[in-house]
C-alpha cells in the first residue's frame, strides 16, 4: 500500500490507499486528514475532509490550524492519523511538513529533511513551500534566522541533500545545525559544498548525510547529482584514520540506494565500487 510513515502516529500516502479498509486498519489508523478525493469508510475512521487545489495560491496555511489540532486530538486519545491527498507528493506531504514543524518547534528545511526521509518522491509546489516560510516564522522563537531562504525554495530538495541554507550567504548549502564537524574537515567541506546545488569540485572532499556513513574508519561521501566525484576525507596524520563527522540519519544513503535500485541510487550507480571500497558493500 501506498502509505509512508511520517512520525508517530502519522502516515501520509495516495487517495488510492484511503481506499484500502483493511489495510489502514491493519496500520492503526483512527484518523484521516482527507485533503482531495472521496472519502471511503466514513463509519470506520474518523475524518477531517479540507480539500485543497495543488496551485501555489491555494490557501494553504489557513488549513494548517484546524489540521494540527485534529491530529493533535487524535494523538492524546492514542490514535494514528492518516494523512492523504491525490498522489501524496504535493498537497499532503506539506501538510505533512508543517505537522512536523508544529510538533517539532523546527524550521521548513529539518522539517521538509524529515519527510523527504521517509516518503523520498515530494515535491510539494512552490506555493505550499513559500506558505511553510511564514509558518516557520510562527513556530520558531522570535528573532531566530530562517533556515532556508526565499530564493533558495525552488531548490529545496538539492539543498536537503547536502544540508541547510546559509541566510548569510544565499544559494550556499552548508551544514545542518547541530552537526559536529572536524576542524580539520573544515576548508575540504567549504570545497565540497561550494560547488552548490550541483556536483561536488573534482578532487574535493563529498560527504553523505546519510544513515551509515560516519562507519569508523569509512570514507564519507556524497551523491547530489548525477556525475558527482567520490572522494575520501583526509586522514588523520597522527592516527591514518578518517576525520569523516557524524552526520544526521536524514537523508538516504546513496550507496545503499544504489543496490536497491531507487531514483537516487540510478543517479549515483557509478560510485557503487567507491562504496564497496568505503565498507557500505
Amino acid at each position: 500500500m501506498d502509505c509512508s510513515k511520517i512520525d508517530e502516529g502519522l502516515f501520509l500516502g495516495s487517495a488510492t490507499a484511503s481506499k484500502k479498509l483493511d489495510e489502514l486498519q491493519r496500520l492503526g489508523i483512527t484518523h484521516i486528514v482527507n485533503l482531495a478525493g472521496r472519502s471511503w469508510h466514513p463509519g470506520s475512521f474518523e475524518y477531517l475532509v479540507s480539500h485543497v487545489e495543488d496551485a501555489p495560491d491555494s490557501d494553504l496555511l489557513g488549513r494548517l490550524p484546524g489540521i494540527f489540532a485534529f491530529v493533535d486530538a487524535a494523538a492524546a486519545g492514542g490514535g494514528r492519523v492518516f494523512l492523504h491527498c491525490s498522489g501524496g507528493v504535493s498537497r499532503s506531504p506539506a501538510v505533512a511538513i508543517g505537522i512536523v514543524m508544529h510538533r517539532r518547534r523546527v524550521g521548513l528545511l529539518e522539517a521538509f529533511r524529515v519527510v523527504k526521509s521517509r516518503r523520498g518522491g515530494i515535491k510539494p509546489n512552490l506555493g505550499f513551500l513559500k506558505q511553510l516560510l511564514v509558518l516557520e516564522e510562527r513556530v520558531l522563537p522570535a528573532g531566530s534566522a530562517p533556515s532556508i531562504l526565499e530564493a533558495n525554495l525552488p531548490s529545496i530538495a538539492k539543498i536537503c541533500a547536502t544540508g541547510s541554507t546559509s541566510s548569510a550567504t544565499p544559494g550556499r548549502p552548508v551544514l545542518a545545525s547541530g552537526v559536529a564537524r572536524s576542524a580539520k574537515l573544515d576548508a575540504s567541506l567549504e570545497t565540497a559544498m561550494n560547488a552548490g546545488a550541483g556536483c561536488a569540485k573534482s578532487g574535493s572532499v563529498a560527504m553523505d548525510a546519510g544513515p551509515g556513513c560516519a562507519k569508523a574508519g569509512s570514507a564519507a561521501m556524497m551523491a547530489v547529482g548525477p556525475g558527482c566525484a567520490a572522494r575520501s576525507p583526509p586522514s588523520d596524520a597522527a592516527g591514518g584514520k578518517s576525520s569523516a563527522p557524524e552526520f544526521p540519519r536524514s537523508c538516504a544513503n546513496p550507496c545503499e540506494e544504489s543496490r536497491t535500485g531507487s531514483a537516487t541510487g540510478a543517479a549515483c550507480g557509478e560510485h557503487t565500487a567507491a562504496c564497496a571500497g568505503a565498507g557500505w558493500s
